[in-house]
């Protein structure tokens, strides 16, 4: 037999007073173990929504500001063509006004076209023959 002394008091207890008092504490972690259990798994489940919730949430966000850059990329490729229409109109422009300048320089000055075509043809064929 065991004694316990308490308060000035002393009890005895038997072996099997220590071994139902041992089962009740086994139970009683047992009983613990499960509602822990429990609480994790409610947390878990709590944890989860919320990362579901935060999830759609990044994803309604991303597809959002996807459609705000496509439609930005539409419209500034939109002023992009027409600056490049306008800028190539300019370009054709010049590029008659220069062409009929150089043709009246030629009915102008036949001798002197030939001469600089003839060593522009002569300078191309000296940078060619250096290349090879």
């Amino acid at each position: 037999m065991a004694r316990a002394k308490a308060n000035g008091t002393t009890k005895e207890f038997s072996a099997a007073d220590l071994t139902d008092q041992i089962e009740a504490v086994k139970k009683d972690i047992a009983a613990l173990t499960e509602i822990m259990g429990e609480m994790t798994q409610q947390e878990a489940a709590k944890t989860k929504d919320h990362l579901s919730k935060r999830a759609a949430e990044l994803r309604d966000a991303a597809a959002e500001k996807g459609a705000e850059l496509r439609d930005a990329a539409a419209a500034k490729s939109g002023e992009v063509r027409d600056a490049a229409y306008e800028r190539g109109g300019e370009a054709r422009e010049q590029i008659g006004e220069y062409y009929g300048r150089a043709e009246s320089a030629v009915r102008e000055q036949p001798a002197t076209a030939m001469g600089i075509a003839a060593g522009l043809g002569f300078l191309a064929g000296l940078l060619m023959s250096r290349r090879s």
